[in-house]
């Protein structure tokens, strides 16, 4: 970078699973072709000697892969409960809480708070007058929030909120006619850091990890786009590549105007007086959002699918007469996407296409966009237009749920309905199709959301992303993915005696992201000062607390892969130890002694027994402190965690 204006000497970058990060003041000096070393501390004399680029891409790609959890494997883990419900005020009432009205069911005075603080016990029995149902919560703690902050409550007797799953299902439930509707339970587990929501039939079946019991769970991952699958296919929100471009010209174009003619132009005005000032200004002309850069596929009406006035015709009863219309219903949500409506994407050599045409920005674009140090500023405020509103664009574009076909053919619609009376096996009547649109193949978002595993997201991102190459490699340089990994703590044993009582018997699901650490492992608030413990949380940060894990794994501990069940053994790295001070007196009383070798109190016979090393007047003096260069190392540590730097090593003699 030297002579081009830069104020740096080096450039430095971090690359990663989630791919690689680069500060915006080194983006102007990089291409294709700079020249990257390895700078990892641990990283081998080999690796260290590699070259590599950074190829920049628009796309980021994430995987999302469904799985589920047994409610009783978040035995005892801490729960949050948010429950300030004016419509189910009563059956929380009934199941024990103080009401909204600060109220109990039986009309005692009580206080009521918004949220609670608990945990699942899977053995929590005989609450529900029935000894052979088991599983339920405890909530003995509660939240309140003021003005100052917020702070616990420890409940105490009848205060505290205990019961079983059959119990939430009994009360929380309202009747309207045939249907019982019962209400989820929608959790924090601050253990594990997830929310969970958690369904009647998962109450039912607490051991049960299946898709219909099970409690579900999503796994996000950043993989390259030659990682993705040949084919994808897409039911809404599809990105076109040649409108995406149209979009983004107009976009690009209005915001060098708005840069050059702050006063006159704006993203809300296209033509007025004083904008951006303290007034506001008058806007003339309001501008309008830049055009949709997705296929007209999606749960909506389309304008071909209205009538010659505009308006959406019902025929409920199948009989070919209109029995309803609904005007202004352009745009507006109706579920049900025809198979032949389906927008079909390949990827080809680490590209992403739509027919011939790669989902990507244009030279003209792209030379655009890479030309602005400070792009979020330069595009804030710029908005696109969608089927039935606008979105915000600044960023780039988004689209989810591509799958595979056989993921695909898990997403069609139930066929349980009798619009033309004659079997229970037909689609739902969907407003808008003819008699052949009616019968043929379609799929639903609901089932795209609940049925499908694995699916793709795909991000079309205004600023410039880059992936790790090797010199003369044509792949990006593969990381670990981060795995989600189980933690059985015994509830008894030898074993148990190295966790805290309350953790015994609990599972936890930690994450390992491939270089780093596990994360997952619970822990409080502590003043360090007086060796308090403050619980998870605090309103008011103070430089004495410190955030302390409730438990150091010992080394050897098992921990289970939860996507492919091996198992693998912990070793500790590194870590903290924060040590309580105590006064002299107290050291005095536990070690049963009157005085100790380093008493406070203690004076010195005669300063003439110090000396002075570091001063060049002083007799004692022993020389200058070396330069670092004159140091093995550069004073830098030798060895490291059992890994030796060689440069360390004598090797004139």
């Amino acid at each position: 970078a030297e002579g081009s204006g830069a104020t740096f000497d080096q450039m430095y970058s971090y690359a990663s699973e989630h791919g690689v990060y680069l500060e915006e003041r080194f983006r102007p000096y990089v291409n294709e072709s700079t020249i990257w070393k390895n700078n990892e501390w641990n990283a081998s004399a080999a690796d260290k000697a590699k070259n590599y680029n950074l190829k920049s891409n628009y796309l980021r790609v994430e995987k999302r892969t469904i799985s589920y959890l047994a409610l009783d494997d978040t035995h005892k883990q801490q729960i949050q409960l948010w429950h300030n419900d004016a419509f189910w005020n009563d059956e929380f009432k009934n199941l024990g809480f103080c009401g909204t009205d600060n109220l109990t069911a039986a009309a005692a005075a009580c206080t009521h708070y918004s949220e609670h603080l608990g945990y699942y016990d899977k053995d929590l029995n005989d609450l529900d007058g029935d000894s052979n149902t088991k599983g339920g919560f405890v909530f003995n703690k509660a939240i309140n929030c003021g003005n100052t902050g917020c702070n616990t409550v420890d409940l105490i007797g009848a205060d505290i909120v205990q019961f079983e799953n059959t119990q939430w299902i009994s009360t929380m439930s309202k009747t309207y006619g045939s249907y019982v509707d019962t209400r989820q339970i929608h959790l924090w587990n601050r253990d594990t850091a997830t929310g969970l929501s958690i369904k009647k039939e998962t109450l039912q079946n607490p051991t049960s990890s299946s898709v219909v019991n099970g409690i579900r769970l999503t796994k996000h991952e950043n993989i390259s786009i030659s990682d993705l699958p040949a084919t994808l296919y897409c039911i809404e929100r599809c990105m076109v590549p040649s409108q995406v471009n149209t979009t983004y010209t107009q976009l690009l174009t209005e915001a060098a105007n708005i840069k050059a003619n702050p006063a006159t132009q704006s993203w809300e005005c296209s033509a007025g007086t004083g904008l951006n000032t303290p007034s506001g200004g008058s806007c003339t002309t309001p501008r309008t959002a830049a055009p949709n850069p997705y296929a007209d596929v999606g749960p909506y009406v389309k304008a071909s699918e209205l009538n010659g006035s505009g308006a959406l015709e019902f025929d409920f009863d199948n009989n070919g007469t209109v029995d309803y219309t609904r005007p202004n219903a352009l745009g507006s949500r109706e579920d049900g996407i025809l198979d032949s409506d389906k927008v079909t994407y390949t990827v080809s050599g680490g590209k992403f296409y739509l027919g011939a045409d790669e989902l990507t920005f244009n030279s003209n674009n792209s030379t655009a966009l890479s030309s602005q140090p400070n792009l979020n500023n330069y595009l804030s405020g710029a908005r696109i237009q969608l089927a039935d509103r606008t979105d915000n664009a600044n960023w780039g574009l988004w689209m989810d749920g591509l799958v595979t076909a056989t993921e695909l053919a898990n997403a069609e619609c139930d066929k349980t309905f009798n619009y033309t009376g004659t079997n229970n096996d037909e689609y739902e009547y969907r407003a808008g199709f003819n008699p052949a649109q009616q019968a043929a193949l379609r799929y639903c978002t609901e089932k795209l959301r609940d049925n499908v595993n694995t699916s793709y997201s795909i991000r079309l991102e205004a600023r410039p992303r880059y992936e790790l190459v090797e010199v003369g490699q044509n792949s990006p340089v593969s990381f670990s993915s981060s795995k989600t990994m189980i933690l059985d703590i015994p509830s008894t044993g030898t074993e148990a005696s190295n966790y805290p009582e309350g953790e015994r018997g609990k599972r936890y699901r930690l994450h390992f992201n491939g270089f780093d650490q596990l994360h997952g492992i619970p822990g409080d608030v502590w003043d360090i000062t007086n060796g308090t413990n403050l619980g998870q949380f605090v309103s008011v940060w103070g430089n004495n607390y410190r955030y302390i894990s409730r438990f150091v794994l010992p080394n050897g501990t098992l921990i289970t892969d939860a996507e492919t069940g091996t198992q693998y053994k912990v070793k500790a790295l590194n870590g903290e130890a924060y040590l309580l001070g105590k006064s002299v007196d107290d050291v005095k009383a536990i070690l049963g002694v009157t005085d100790i070798p380093y008493d406070l109190t203690a004076t010195i016979a005669s300063e003439d027994i110090l000396k002075n090393l570091s001063d060049s007047t002083s007799p004692d003096y022993i020389g200058a402190f070396p330069a670092r260069s004159e140091l093995i190392n550069n004073g830098e540590a030798c060895a490291v965690e059992g890994e030796f730097d060689l440069s360390c090593q004598n090797t004139a003699n």
